[in-house]
């Protein structure tokens, strides 16, 4: 189908040979991406925890799309590796505790500090070559966690969705710390 898709929009436009790779690889992308979206939705649906799945992973994405992170080769560990975050986000991390508000600082201040000096951490398959653009993905994976970390202190009162929205932080900034490939 993503083939179809690709010669279609390659017959119907004036593009150069490396674009229909490009638009190839952003259609897998976004197809597997969705694809992943709707299973564990519907699985987190079962189980009643969609609010959470939801709320992480608005910011997850805000996030994730600037800042880069933890990629795989295969379609079956990504999806792995993604249903383990939205476990921690989803059903484990609402019901930590609430513990001394000055953890929480720390914890939301290493994670802003490590999204703004490791970002963005781009895939293999899709290498960033403009420094420019490097800079204002960095600028806006930045902007993006300390807006997060502002809703999260000062608008969300609820201590569950509070702790599901900053695990999504913190397991964004370690994703960073990884090491390529």
């Amino acid at each position: 189908m993503i083939d179809k898709i690709t010669a279609y929009i390659c017959r119907n436009s004036e593009l150069k040979e490396n674009d229909a790779e490009k638009i190839q690889y952003a259609l897998t992308a976004i197809f597997n991406d969705l694809s992943k979206f709707i299973v564990l939705l519907i699985l987190f649906s079962l189980i009643g925890k969609e609010r959470y799945f939801i709320f992480s992973s608005i910011i997850l994405l805000s996030i994730r799309g600037f800042s880069g992170g933890v990629h795989f080769d295969t379609t079956i560990k990504c999806f792995a590796f993604t249903a383990l975050i939205f476990i921690i986000t989803s059903i484990i991390a609402p019901f930590y505790f609430r513990t001394f508000y000055v953890v929480y600082y720390i914890v939301a201040a290493l994670s802003l500090l490590i999204i703004t000096i490791k970002s963005p951490s781009p895939s293999v398959n899709r290498p960033i070559r403009s420094e420019k653009r490097r800079q204002r993905l960095k600028v806006l994976a930045t902007l993006f966690t300390a807006a997060w970390v502002v809703v999260l202190f000062y608008c969300v009162k609820d201590v569950e969705l509070f702790n599901c929205g900053l695990s999504a932080i913190v397991l964004q900034a370690i994703q960073l710390l990884i090491p390529k490939r």
